[in-house]
């Protein structure tokens, strides 16, 4: 093989599918955003291209002789393929892990002990055993002290939710976790969060107590518990799946919280 055939057959698709694989990489461990993940799949996708138009490369240009020209494209397939597949799948879920958007389960909504009517386009908000819902967006669920606790937005598709603002507190008032426009989802050192499928979101706070859960359970409705903390209120919101504790004042269960305003909930105003 001559150096020129070598150096276009073999070095140049080489160097390409690493620099625009390495590319994806970077995207995959630096975003937090779906462009930044929709960008490292391109580059994923075009790695595994490349080595494809060298397989070919190779069949055509090269003409090499049985039985390389058919043992080297077909080596290659078989690495590039499952390569290509593993590393989408792998991008998909540490893209779920970082994401702050909710997709739809296929969970029913579960059964209330009342009758209410609530429009057909709305979001129900499941708080304990009680019910609010929304026909806007974005939404706020929780506000305390007159700050933003957590706010839900529609995605342009209109098919996920995404947190847009999320504040939480641990016993010691440190914020443990937020999310924000600029920083996106972010988390203290000592504290974890698990995104178990693509409809939850949960975080721990530093003793490794389940502080916030929110489930996507179908396109209608989202199930939300956890408790709730604020510098500026003593005691905090709790919710869990039977009562909603409003600062350690008011339990309800069994409620229609109706049509949201401002917020759904707010504590402190």
């Amino acid at each position: 093989m001559d150096p020129i055939t070598a150096v276009l057959g073999i070095g140049l698709p080489v160097l390409l599918a690493l620099v625009t694989a390495g590319t994806g990489i970077g995207f995959a461990m630096t975003s937090s955003e779906a462009v930044g993940f929709l960008v490292a799949k391109a580059c994923f996708a075009a790695a595994a291209f490349d080595v494809f138009a060298f397989a070919v490369y190779w069949v055509v240009v090269t003409r090499q002789q049985t039985p390389w020209n058919i043992g080297i494209p077909t080596i290659l397939a078989v690495i590039a393929v499952p390569t290509l597949v593993l590393s989408l799948q792998w991008l998909g879920n540490r893209e779920i892990q970082l994401s702050t958007w909710l997709y739809p389960g296929k969970e029913p909504t579960p059964d209330l002990p009342f009758k209410a009517d609530v429009p057909k386009d709305a979001l129900r908000v499941i708080l304990g055993s009680n019910l609010a819902w929304t026909t806007k967006m974005p939404q706020v669920i929780l506000m305390m002290a007159g700050d933003k606790m957590i706010e839900i937005d529609r995605s342009p598709a209109k098919n996920q939710l995404v947190v847009s603002t999320l504040k939480i507190f641990d016993d010691r008032n440190n914020i443990i976790a937020r999310v924000d426009a600029q920083d996106g989802f972010w988390v203290e050192n000592s504290t974890r969060k698990k995104r178990p499928d693509p409809s939850t979101l949960v975080v721990y706070d530093h003793s490794d107590v389940e502080v916030l859960r929110m489930i996507f359970l179908n396109p209608t409705t989202l199930s939300l518990t956890g408790t709730f903390r604020h510098a500026g209120i003593l005691r905090p919101v709790v919710v869990t799946q039977d009562y909603l504790d409003v600062a350690g004042g008011v339990r309800m269960s069994k409620s229609i919280m109706g049509p949201a305003g401002r917020s759904m909930l707010n504590v402190g105003r």
